[in-house]
């Protein structure tokens, strides 16, 4: 191995081709003899089989390299011994810090592998020399570097022409032709929409939202000065405004002004556009058939002369994730194609902008537009016109960023489109493509980017073999980690990648078009796709506008088990309607007692959206649950109500109209809270009070006598609003933790509605009791789990005492490290006032807790505050169900979800005895 320091010297770029294939030669006879001496002494049988059958890859591999370096496959040698070797280079542990030499390169570093290998002779040094050098723990992690080299293997074998390991041909040798200034253009257009729509201090508030017609823009040419966006708009998603939007980019003023005499006065013309100052003085019911005609200056928003709108006003959203579920014949072979060159086309463009965030960009948010004679092949992207969430702004300290929270796809981006081209050539969700293993995939949207590249990896390894050869490159580069990095590891710059993303993208998916269908000209491909239609294989049941309204009229109980479309429902027939019992709302404001509980019942009656003015949030399905016992009648859902990803139970309390909703089924955490918060606020404009109610672990203190079904309510103390985002903090010189966000406080009215609770219970008590008491005579069915347990099951151990048996019961803790406390006279929930810690882990350590308890005066911990308080200003309220050690159980979680609902329920019928009827 004497000549791999040789090889080293030069950097990955200028080393030659024949020397790097010499290069990986000898780095396959290292691995193998590390892969056989962890084969030797590893104990576990499943971990030696993945040893032996990756010294099997790497002994077909050298031997297949061997044979080929003289023949005419040798030009093909070269990437596949870059690829090879920098999949090994990823093995190694990052090297200690010196600061007496530069960083070395990967080359260098697998070099240097290599001498000190060579110097070690006992089989123990090895493995410690292994340990200290290779990441080597996981089975999964060999099992991933076996298959790539497997595909390494078949790529070599496979003709020239085989995509896994083609070599990629040179940036500056392709002649791409891309409007580059469409991605300037983009981010002009959204930042000037934004900057209109939060200039609206409207009450509802607005929140926009755009549908942006994807578009190829080839027929566009560089020396046009402006470019067109088609898109709709909406302030609440009731209606929508066609408008077009061109963006002028700004130009260099000129150094020199000429001044020219005029001998009369001109005639003053009016002017030909306006400043739009506030998006909702112009997107409004009142111009619903017209298109506004905009333009962006100098990053302003103007308005000019309107034109008459072109679409059909019995137009019906439906979403490629429905078609896909519901009528996947109606994709065509022809139309697959073209949809697929559309959407490389929308990230060649918008990546990178607001318009295409990595977590919307599914077939969940491609939306068509139908009528029930056609449905035009022209898609649009479902956008919210906001701001970035800060929760996706990754830290640049790097003393707080965990490993396992990097992505593993540098370009998140790319692995969704990577989803969305396997979905359509097989014309199936994602969903059907992986299997769960007991895990929820119901929505894209709140999995975290390295669970979608998971599930894409999986998708695309199971129908790879569908593929025709030029479809499957182009999913092969969207999914790939190393796509856009050059030899270096250094990223492209942005003119580099989407010259990179147009060739071994979208000009494949091109290829694939023309080749199937010579007829069709990619230069005038978005004037032909609106030709198209989605009907023309299978028929997708839309109604006319007249039977959606009735089929949107029928009462329906929303209920958590059943789950709510996504955008582009589909009703039933109206045969199916009329067949079932049409009841038409009744326009009379429902009229009710506001203190004493009206009998459980659906209620015949319907209300519009506008009418529900308090939301509440749970995570789990015992919290949701106990929500819905505390309802004195459930509602049917609104006559305007329009399906969007949420499930809801609507009902009222009081003389509050309700709006219950629920985390998605295993998914729980900050983002997730805030996403669906959004959702409800934008179906339910008008809600004005805002509770989450759920379980939490309790932080108990000398000063708070905390108990498992204990109630604590986040309120404002020691200058924080009530909840503090923990995971959010930095640890100071002397180890405190210091917090670094600031959240939004609960309103006003919540925390006067809150004091003149706790008056109450000075005076009277707690109804707590009596409303539990009543959801279980309600629903006897609840009794067993949502009982109270007895106070013999609270249990509470010294912080430093760790929990004895892994199968979850205290039977064997030692009840000499129980917390001596007084027995309570009764077993009814006491109130707790203070401030709630809210993150993205499960708190279950007792030192940790006390420390926090005692730095920040903390009484709970939970995992969705945090990302509700500032979009969605609400009062959080948790059952303690236990004290957030190892000790965690979950026995006390029904009774503790009941509680906390039975405090909101009493908080609500407290406010409507004390408000006016109508109001908040």
């Amino acid at each position: 191995m004497g000549t791999a320091s040789a090889y080293a010297e030069a950097d990955s770029a200028s080393l030659k081709p024949r020397s790097r294939v010499l290069f990986l030669l000898e780095a396959f006879a290292l691995f193998r003899e590390i892969v056989d001496c962890l084969t030797s002494h590893e104990q576990d049988p499943d971990l030696c089989e993945g040893y032996r059958y990756l010294h099997v890859q790497i002994f077909l591999l050298d031997d297949r390299i061997d044979v080929s370096q003289n023949t005419d496959k040798s030009a093909a040698l070269t990437p596949v011994a870059r690829l090879i070797l920098k999949r090994f280079a990823s093995l190694l542990r990052s090297p200690v810090p010196n600061s007496t030499q530069s960083p070395a390169g990967p080359l260098q570093r697998l070099a240097d592998i290599q001498t000190g290998w060579s110097r070690v002779t006992s089989w123990s040094e090895k493995i410690k020399y292994i340990r200290i050098n290779l990441c080597w723990e996981t089975k999964q992690l060999w099992e991933e570097v076996a298959a790539f080299l497997e595909e390494c293997v078949d790529s070599l074998d496979a003709p020239e022409t085989d995509p896994v390991v083609e070599s990629r041909p040179s940036i500056s040798m392709v002649n791409v032709s891309i409007p580059n200034s469409v991605y300037m253009e983009a981010n002009l257009v959204f930042d000037a929409l934004l900057a209109s729509a939060q200039a609206c201090q409207c009450m509802p508030y607005h929140d926009y939202t755009a549908r942006l017609r994807v578009a190829t823009y080839r027929s566009r040419r560089e020396i046009e000065e402006k470019c067109e966006f088609s898109l709709l708009l909406s302030p609440n998603e009731s209606y929508w405004q066609e408008t077009l939007i061109h963006a002028t980019l700004p130009e260099k003023t000129s150094q020199v002004r000429i001044v020219v005499e005029e001998r009369k006065p001109r005639k003053r013309r009016g002017p030909d556009s306006i400043l739009v100052t506030k998006l909702c003085d112009h997107v409004s019911p009142q111009h619903f058939r017209r298109c506004l005609n905009m333009g962006v200056e100098n990053g302003k928003l103007r308005k000019f002369k309107s034109s008459d709108s072109q679409m059909q006003l019995e137009s019906i959203p439906v979403c490629l994730e429905r078609i896909l579920e519901a009528h996947p014949k109606s994709l065509g072979d022809k139309i697959k194609r073209v949809l697929a060159v559309l959407l490389g086309h929308c990230v060649l463009h918008l990546y990178g902008t607001p318009w295409l965030r990595p977590g919307s960009f599914n077939s969940s948010n491609i939306i068509f537009l139908g009528t029930s004679a056609s449905v035009p092949l022209q898609p649009f992207i479902h956008s919210r016109v906001r701001a970035r969430f800060h929760g996706d702004d990754q830290s640049d300290d790097a003393e707080f960023c965990d490993p396992d929270d990097l992505p593993l796809h540098p370009r998140p981006g790319l692995v969704m489109l990577g989803i969305l081209l396997i979905e359509i050539y097989q014309a199936t969700s994602i969903r059907s493509l992986v299997p769960s293993n007991g895990t929820s995939w119901e929505s894209l949207e709140l999995m975290d980017e390295n669970f979608r590249f998971h599930m894409a990896r999986e998708a695309f390894k199971k129908c790879r073999s569908n593929f025709s050869d030029n479809y499957r490159i182009a999913v092969d580069r969207c999914l790939d980690v190393q796509f856009g990095i050059d030899e270096d590891n250094n990223e492209l710059d942005e003119h580099d990648f989407k010259g990179l993303v147009y060739v071994e993208i979208v000009q494949r998916l091109e290829t694939e078009l023309k080749q199937g269908f010579s007829d069709m000209s990619l230069d005038h491909l978005d004037s032909i796709a609106p030709k198209m239609d989605l009907n023309s294989l299978e028929m997708i049941r839309l109604p006319d506008s007249n039977q959606f309204e009735l089929d949107m009229c029928h009462p329906m109980v929303a209920t958590a088990g059943s789950r709510s479309s996504t955008i582009g429902l589909m009703p039933q027939p109206l045969n199916e309607v009329i067949s079932r019992g049409l009841q038409w709302p009744s326009p009379e404001p429902v009229q009710r007692s506001r203190s004493v509980p009206i009998p459980r019942t659906p209620s015949p009656k319907r209300l519009t959206c506008g009418d529900y003015t308090v939301g509440w949030i749970s995570a789990l399905d015992k919290e949701m649950a106990t929500a819905r016992a505390m309802l004195d009648e459930e509602h049917s859902l609104p006559h305007d109500y329009r399906f969007d990803s949420n499930t809801y139970t609507l009902g009222c309390i009081g003389t509050h109209n309700v709006v219950l909703t629920c985390l998605p089924d295993g998914i729980m955490g900050t983002t997730a809270a805030a996403i669906i918060a959004q959702r409800m606020c934008q179906t339910f404009s008008r809600i004005r009070i805002g509770l989450m109610v759920g379980i939490g672990g309790a932080a108990p203190s000398v000063t708070h006598d905390i108990r498992l079904g204990d109630v604590i309510v986040g309120t404002p103390h020691r200058g924080q609003s009530g909840v503090i985002q923990y995971d959010f903090g930095k640890r100071t010189e002397a180890g405190k933790i210091h917090i670094v966000s600031a959240l939004n406080r609960p309103p006003d009215a919540l925390l006067t509605a809150v004091n003149h609770l706790k008056s109450k219970h000075l005076l009277y008590g707690p109804d707590l009791t009596r409303y539990l008491d009543t959801m279980v005579h309600r629903y006897p069915r609840l009794q067993a789990e949502f009982a109270h347990p007895g106070s013999a099951h609270d249990q509470l151990y010294q912080s430093d005492y760790g929990h004895l048996n892994p199968d979850g019961t205290c039977a064997i803790c030692d009840p000499a490290r129980l917390v001596p406390r007084a027995p309570r006279a009764t077993t009814a929930p006491v109130v707790h006032y203070g401030l709630i810690a809210s993150g993205n882990q499960v708190m279950k350590h007792g030192p940790t807790r006390d420390r926090l308890q005692a730095e920040l005066g903390i009484l709970c911990f939970e995992m969705e505050a945090a990302g509700l308080v500032d979009s969605f200003p609400c009062l959080v309220i948790r059952g303690v169900s236990d004290y957030a050690d190892s000790h965690k159980n979950d026995h006390w979680r029904g009774y503790a979800a009941a509680a906390a609902s039975a405090y909101a329920k009493e908080l609500l019928v407290s406010m409507s005895e004390t408000s006016r009827p109508g109001t908040v």
